[in-house]
Formats: structure tokens, C-alpha cells, sequence
């Protein structure tokens, strides 16, 4: 066992070194730009990260790779000194050899992970690792360390009040003290956990919790609380969705009703189990559900039926490979089975099968389950003395696993646990009722005072109509004065409103007009400013294209007068070819000159940009002056991708990146040329990656690639307009354009494109406000 255990090691060592030696720490799962990093040389902290977020994407399917990385990760944070990436690696390590089933490996990462989580006491990771070396010792049914890790985990895990978490971990320790037989622990626990999660309200806990519990009263024979607590994890794992644990529930209570002696509505529930579990193709479920049906027929004296049922469960744990508790119960459930038939020989076979698998066998029941057929099948046979013995071990046992004193101490836990829920709740009601009786006399206080407020207001009523009746008549005296005096005051008092009114339009005219002076200042720096260069440009501009279109001119004039001169026909051809090209390129230069000026004519729009369309219109286009079959271009427009602008401007500039793509593309017997464009919304912005992989632009020429006549390389031939007019357009649509290239490798141009319209001069208006009051 040793030996191949080493085996094993030296061939995982062997992989672990060819992985880190001839992978390149690449795989085709990580997204580029992960790999991107990656494949840097420099060694951080951030690499480390990216190392760790390697593993986190590769461990479900690959763990000998995420192994791989969480090995490189460890050793450069040994180098950077940073114990976190160390202790962070470690576990990844031990979690990718759990999967791997090499719990040795596991276990020895984990106890390293654990000590330097322990250094820097990261309490969420320590809970996280005692939680996994439980488990460990779990699967070996070294159940004392499983729970003495798990309880560190837990106080961990309270420490930084995970509940979820503790909750998960007083589960984890109740399971393992019911397969210990430690009830009243296991109790303990989980109704720890019962009261915790549903304060959480998480159902899916709720669910699991109730099933342990159910578990915990079937071995007590307690079957009505069994069937109470299977029935609400039924219930809980029903309405959360999940298929299989609502057929492990359903499992559960067919047991219970068998015990209950309900044997047709215990076939209804195992039939229905059967039906899930086939769906999920689940063998280890299936069988467990083929082994209680024999039991149910073992109860029905149909031992034929129990027996084909038996052979079911038995041929499945076989195929799995499961040779542990679950063959040892039920070969003695079998060894029963031809017992009761009077197969004494088969009896014998299955029973023998059993004995020499006792040790394998954890649970109490089973052991009593077969102590009791070996005593009867001794019995049968006449061998009183061995009888004797099973029988004896059989009442022990039977006397232990039924002690009255151990249910009591069970329901008492769950005595207390009902008992703080409804002290719980009587306090949750009582602080309800103390706010209702606080809400009850701040309205009694509310009435009387409402009721004094009354009586005050109706005595000043009176008071005011005594005053009332006292001024009327010496109002009557003064009544006609008063009618003159209010025909003045309304004549004032409409002069007043109209001043005011007048008043308040300029005060409104005069913040219009700051505003309007305001925005046509800034309107016209900005005019004056653009001026400024484009009369810096037009001066460039004549001077340079001048320059530019006469050099054509003299060539071509030159090569006529060659053509005069020259007699050989074949000379005369090439003479041809030459005026030709010449005629070309001062064509496409004329033709760079018109769409620069183009640009100048061209208004702004709101018209819908199919961004598509225009690429793939433009490519066409292209494909008839250029070879661009040996291109790929590649296009990623971002659905529903609504932008408004100059259709014209956009197709400028796209045409003149894709020709300069094209013209400075890389040579294909090197590597295939590529065109990426990728488009996409950013809030307010759209947003243009257009990326090639050709001969690159040299760094020292970067931040004059927009000027115009500057031509970046010359290993192609081209005017230095391109990629002006693509500045000039960018610029025309109120955005803007950055370039990043590595000669030889790559360009990049990154383009933003703002969707809202920029203020110009045309947009202002003057806004007419209507008068407050008109002249009646």
C-alpha cells in the first residue's frame, strides 16, 4: 500500500514538473488577458493574484494544473515575504489534492496553510481550513479529530460572526456526533444550528437541519418526531427547488412509515424517491432506496421480493465500488432474508460476509440488526452456545442504543430549544405590545389635548362674534369710507403688481443675459481657438500639398520627356507602367485632399450610426484597391449599441484606420495579418478598440502620427494624411483619439466618442419668457 502510494506521488511530482516547466503556465480556460499577465515577467504581488485567480477558474476541471500554479504562487511569496499569498496558496494546494482524493497530500498543505493563517490570524481562512481538515478526518472515521477541528473552526467562524457559516459547522459537528451514536451532543448541535438558521431564514439550512434531526429520533424509535422533522425538510427542500434532497426526504419517511407499520404509503414515498433518483442517474441513493424496500418486504414476510430488492441495492454498491458499512448492513440484511426462507446455507454465506466486515460497520442499529440474525440463525442450528453469545451482545447493545436516559436528555435539548424560541418570541411580543401601549397613549395624550384645543377655539369663537357684533355696527359708520379707501388700495396694489411684475422680467432678462455673455465667451474661445489652427492647418495644408501634388507633376513631366526620347517598345511599356502609377498615387493623394476638406464641409447630425454596416460597406470598398483576402477582420459591435452623430465623419475616419491598417499591415509569411474592432457603450460615451497586429508604429514617431505628412514608416508608401483626417473627424464629432503600438508587434487606436452633442454657437437661443400679468 505504501508502495504504490509512493507510486502514485512520484508520477503527480513528475506531472506537477512537466506542467511548470513545459506549460508555460497558459491554458486555453484563462481568459487573454489573465494569460496576458501571466506571461509577464515581473514577479508581484499582483502576479501572485493572478496565479490565485488561475486556480480559482482551472480547479473543478483541472487540478493538476491549479496545483501547478498554487506551487509558483507559494514559491514568489516566499520571495515577496507576503504570508497572506503563502498561507492563501497552501490551501489551494490541499483543496485541489482533496479532489484528487490524495488526502495525505491534502492534509499536509492544509496543516501549512493553517499555521501561517494562524500568523497573520485571518480568522475567516482558519475556520475555512479546520472545516476542510475535518472533513478529512471525517472520510476516515476518525470522528474525535473531525470534531475537534470543526470546533475550531467554529469559534473562528463566531469570532467574525459568519453565521451562515457557524451554522454550516454546527451541522458538520452534529452529523458527526450522530455517526458516533453521541446523541445528546449531536442534539445539542444541531438544534444550536436550527435556532441560528432560522433567524437567518435560510431554508436550504433549515431543510438539511430538520433531516439530521429526523435521522437522530429514527434511531432513538422515536418515529412520530422522526416523521414530524422529515416531513418540514420535505416540505423546505420542496419549495427551494432541489430535486434531490426533497427524494432523500421522501426516502426518509418511507423508513418511517415502515416502522409505523404504513406499508402502502411507505411503497408510495420509496416509489417516488426511485423516480427522482433515476432521473439524476444517482447509484448510491438508489440502492440505499432498494435496500429499504427489502426491508418493508422483510416486515410483509415476502422475502422473495425483499431478496430481489436486496440483489438491486447490492449489485449497485458493488459497481460503485463501495465495500464499507453500507455491504456489511446489507449483508445481513440478506443473511436474515434467506434465515426467514430456511436457506440456511446462503444464510450462512451473506451472515460470514458481515461478521468479517463488523469492524467496518459504525452505527449501532446495523450492528443490532446483525447481532440479532446471528443469534437466530445459531439458534436455528441447534448451537445454543454461540446463540447465546449474539444474544448477549445483541440486549447489551439493544440496552445502549435505547437508553431511556440519553432520549430524555434529547428531549429535554429540544425541550430547551422550544422553550427559548417561545421565550424569544414572548419578548419580540412584549416589546410589540410595549410600543403599542407607548402608540396608544401618545394618542390619548393627542385627544385630550385636541379636546382642550376645542373648547379654547370655541370660546374664542364666542369671544370673536361678541367683538364681532361691537365692530359692525362702528364699521357701519365707517363702511362707505372703507369702500373708498379699498377702490385706492386695489389701484395700488395693481400698480404695485405690475412694477413688480416688470421687476422680476428684467431681473430674469439680466441672469439671461450674464448667462447668454457667459456661454458665447466660452462659444467664442472656443471658435477663435479652433480658428487659430485651422488657419495654422490651411497654411500647412497649402504649403505641404502644393509641395506634395507638384512632386507627382515633375515625375510625370520628367517620364514624358523620357517618352519622347525612348524607341524600344518594351521601355516604352514600362515608361507606361510608371506614368501610370505615378497618375495613382497623385490620384489617391487628390483624393486624401478632398475628403480632408470634406471634413470641414460636414455638419453635425443626430442620425442613427450603424457602426456594422459601415465597416463591413468600407472592407467592400477596400477589397477593391487591396488583396484583403489575406486579412481577418474581426468585428464586435455591443447589441442595441444606440449612437446619433455624422454618418460621413464616421465612415471617414473608419476607412482611413482600416487603409492604414491595410498598408501597414505585418507581411503574412510571418504571422497572418489581424484586424480587431471592438465597440461598445460606456455611460455616456461609445467607446472604439481598433486594434491590428501589423509592423507597428516606433515610439518616437507616436505623437506625430496625427499630424499632417507625417509618415510614421517607410517600408510602405503612403502621404501622411490618413491618419490626420482621422484626428480631423474624431475631433469634427466632439471626441477624441489616443494610439498605443510596439513596432513590429502591434497599434491600437482607442476612440471615444461622446453621445450627447457639445454646445455650439447654432444651439443657442434666446428663450422667451410670457408676462406674469397682462394689462386687463
Amino acid at each position: 500500500m505504501i508502495k504504490a502510494l509512493t507510486f502514485r506521488l512520484i508520477i503527480l511530482t513528475s506531472a506537477l514538473t512537466l506542467t511548470l516547466n513545459c506549460y508555460s503556465y497558459t491554458n486555453q480556460q484563462l481568459p487573454d488577458s489573465l494569460q496576458k499577465v501571466l506571461s509577464s515577467s515581473k514577479k508581484d504581488i499582483s502576479y501572485v493574484h493572478a496565479l490565485h485567480d488561475a486556480c480559482k477558474i482551472l480547479i473543478g476541471s483541472d487540478q493538476v494544473l491549479s496545483i501547478s500554479y498554487a506551487r509558483k504562487a507559494e514559491l514568489i511569496s516566499k520571495e515577496l515575504e507576503y504570508t497572506k499569498g503563502i498561507a492563501y496558496s497552501q490551501y489551494i494546494t490541499g483543496y485541489s489534492y482533496s479532489l484528487l482524493n490524495e488526502y495525505k497530500e491534502a492534509y499536509k498543505y492544509y496543516l501549512k496553510a493553517l499555521q501561517n493563517f494562524t500568523l497573520i490570524d485571518d480568522k475567516y481562512y482558519i475556520a475555512k481550513v479546520c472545516n476542510e481538515i475535518g472533513l478529512i478526518y471525517k472520510d476516515m472515521a476518525d470522528y474525535d479529530d473531525a470534531v475537534k477541528f470543526y470546533q475550531k473552526a467554529l469559534q473562528n467562524a463566531e469570532a467574525i460572526n459568519d453565521k451562515s457559516f457557524s451554522v454550516k459547522l454546527l451541522i458538520n459537528t452534529g452529523v458527526v456526533y450522530l455517526k458516533q451514536d453521541k446523541y445528546k451532543e449531536a442534539a445539542t448541535y444541531l438544534y444550536r444550528a436550527l435556532r441560528l438558521s432560522e433567524d437567518e431564514k435560510n431554508f436550504s439550512q433549515v431543510a438539511l437541519i430538520h433531516g439530521n434531526l429526523g435521522k437522530l429520533y429514527m434511531e432513538q424509535e422515536v418515529f412520530t418526531e422522526a416523521e414530524n422533522h422529515f416531513s418540514l425538510a420535505l416540505n423546505n427542500f420542496r419549495n427551494i427547488g432541489n430535486q434531490r434532497m426533497e427524494a432523500l426526504a421522501l426516502n426518509n419517511l418511507g423508513e418511517v412509515f415502515t416502522k409505523l407499520s404504513l406499508n402502502e404509503k411507505a411503497i408510495t414515498y420509496y416509489n417516488s424517491a426511485l423516480k427522482v433518483f433515476n432521473g439524476l442517474n444517482d447509484k448510491p441513493a438508489k440502492a440505499d432506496c432498494f435496500k429499504n424496500l427489502g426491508i418493508l418486504y422483510m416486515k410483509l414476510e415476502n422475502y422473495t421480493s425483499a431478496l430481489a430488492n436486496y440483489r438491486a441495492s447490492l449489485a449497485l454498491y458493488l459497481e460503485l465500488d463501495n465495500r464499507s458499512t453500507h455491504l456489511a448492513e446489507l449483508y445481513a440484511l440478506m443473511g436474515g432474508a434467506y434465515l426467514k426462507q430456511g436457506d440456511y446455507g446462503n444464510a450462512k454465506i451473506y451472515l460470514d460476509q458481515a461478521i468479517l466486515n463488523e469492524d467496518k460497520i459504525n452505527r449501532k442499529l446495523d450492528l443490532l440488526l446483525l447481532y440479532e440474525n446471528m443469534y437466530f440463525y445459531h439458534e436455528a442450528l441447534a448451537n445454543f452456545k454461540n446463540a447465546l453469545v449474539y444474544h448477549k451482545k445483541y440486549t447489551e447493545l439493544r440496552e445502549e442504543v435505547l437508553n431511556n436516559e440519553k432520549l430524555q436528555e434529547i428531549n429535554n435539548i429540544e425541550t430547551r430549544y422550544r422553550t427559548e424560541k417561545q421565550e424569544q418570541e414572548n419578548i419580540q411580543l412584549k416589546n410589540e405590545q410595549e410600543k403599542q401601549r407607548e402608540l396608544i397613549g401618545k394618542k390619548e395624550f393627542q385627544n385630550r389635548f385636541l379636546i382642550v384645543g376645542i373648547i379654547f377655539f370655541l370660546f374664542t369663537v364666542v369671544h370673536f362674534y361678541r367683538l364681532n357684533k361691537q365692530r359692525q355696527k362702528n364699521n357701519k359708520l365707517l363702511k362707505e369710507r372703507n369702500n373708498e379707501v379699498e377702490v385706492k388700495q386695489k389701484q395700488i396694489v395693481k400698480i404695485n403688481d405690475d412694477l413688480q411684475a416688470s421687476k422680476d422680467q428684467l431681473k430674469l432678462a439680466n441672469i439671461n443675459l450674464k448667462d447668454l455673455n457667459i456661454r458665447l465667451n466660452q462659444v467664442l474661445q472656443k471658435k477663435t481657438s479652433e480658428l487659430h489652427q485651422t488657419s495654422e492647418e490651411l497654411d500647412t495644408f497649402f504649403y505641404q500639398s502644393s509641395h506634395a501634388l507638384r512632386r507627382p507633376l515633375v515625375h510625370f513631366k520628367g517620364l514624358l520627356e523620357v517618352l519622347k526620347l525612348e524607341k524600344e517598345e518594351i521601355k516604352v511599356f514600362e515608361l507606361h507602367d510608371k506614368l501610370d502609377l505615378t497618375f495613382h498615387k497623385m490620384d489617391v493623394m487628390l483624393s486624401k485632399l478632398v475628403m480632408a476638406s470634406e471634413i470641414n464641409l460636414e455638419k453635425k447630425r443626430d442620425e442613427l450610426v450603424n457602426f456594422h454596416k459601415i465597416i463591413t460597406g468600407v472592407w467592400v470598398y477596400l477589397g477593391l484597391k487591396y488583396d484583403t483576402s489575406v486579412i481577418d477582420l474581426k468585428i464586435n459591435v455591443e447589441d442595441n449599441l444606440n449612437y446619433y452623430g455624422n454618418n460621413k465623419l464616421v465612415e471617414i475616419f473608419l476607412q482611413n484606420l482600416l487603409e492604414n491598417s491595410i498598408n501597414f499591415k505585418s507581411i503574412p509569411e510571418l504571422r497572418r495579418p489581424e484586424i480587431n474592432i471592438n465597440i461598445a457603450s460606456d455611460n455616456d460615451k461609445v467607446k472604439i478598440i481598433f486594434h491590428d497586429n501589423g509592423i507597428g508604429i516606433p515610439q518616437k514617431q507616436l505623437k506625430r502620427v496625427f499630424r499632417m505628412f507625417i509618415v510614421a514608416s517607410h517600408l510602405t508608401e503612403g502621404f501622411g494624411l490618413g491618419l490626420y483626417i482621422v484626428s480631423k473627424a474624431i475631433k469634427k464629432l466632439d471626441g477624441e483619439v489616443k494610439v498605443n503600438s510596439q513596432e513590429s508587434e502591434y497599434t491600437t487606436f482607442e476612440i471615444i466618442l461622446p453621445k450627447n452633442k457639445g454646445l455650439i454657437v447654432e444651439d443657442i437661443t434666446f428663450e422667451k419668457k410670457s408676462k406674469r400679468h397682462e394689462k386687463k
